[in-house]
């Protein structure tokens, strides 16, 4: 699946999160323990049961992540513990936080990362965009400074994916005057490409170049 995924995109970085190259955007999580955190995710919760994006799931944060999986990732702060799926399969946007998120690939899928150090002028180029192939039971810890967004589905079946957040981490902000446009979320800036449906119902601008588009690779 790597190979083709570099076929498909052979003007971009593509990396296995066991890269060496891949600690400049996040790190493996080697516990198995999320590895059998994803499969019990699976069996627990249908892809169709919830939205596209469910912050916090109870069915998941009731016993389902040990205190000992999160050591040395988020410090003393809460954990809220939601779920993505979708067929996203185009970049769209870019978001990043004050604080690391942690990706767990409940079915196999594609990130697209990038770094905040490459932001000019609120603006962001889609040539520094490196994909990031996640199989199934692959789970990783972003650094707060890594621009991401949805994954991306690789099949004809949606993406499934939890994710892990210092709770209140995209919540509806509160009105203040004077804020930066890009601050989106409590903790979340974004920005999106011009032709994603996100920029057409209001998300703030910033990205440039084409709109990354992933293709299926199984």
């Amino acid at each position: 699946m790597l190979k083709r995924l570099k076929d498909q995109h052979p003007d971009l970085t593509v990396l296995s999160p066991r890269d060496k190259s891949f600690e400049l955007f996040g790190r493996y999580l080697t516990d198995e323990a999320w590895s059998d955190f994803a499969g019990r995710t699976r069996k627990l919760i249908r892809s169709d049961d919830v939205p596209s994006y469910l912050p916090s799931c109870p069915e998941l944060e009731n016993g389902g992540v040990t205190e000992n999986m999160l050591t040395g990732i988020f410090d003393d702060e809460d954990v809220q513990v939601g779920v993505c799926r979708g067929f996203n399969d185009r970049l769209n946007g870019m978001e990043w936080h004050d604080c690391p998120e942690v990706v767990v690939a409940c079915s196999t899928l594609v990130l697209i990362l990038g770094r905040v150090e490459d932001i000019r002028n609120k603006q962001w180029p889609t040539h520094r965009a490196v994909l990031c192939l996640l199989k199934e039971g692959d789970a990783v810890v972003l650094h707060k400074d890594t621009l991401h967004f949805a994954p991306c589905h690789v099949g004809e079946d949606p993406f499934l994916s939890v994710i892990l957040l210092p709770r209140g981490v995209n919540a509806d902000l509160l009105p203040t005057g004077g804020a930066d446009p890009q601050l989106w979320k409590e903790r979340k800036w974004l920005m999106t490409h011009a032709d994603s449906p996100q920029r057409k119902a209001g998300a703030p601008p910033g990205i440039i170049g084409k709109n990354i588009h992933v293709e299926p690779i199984i």
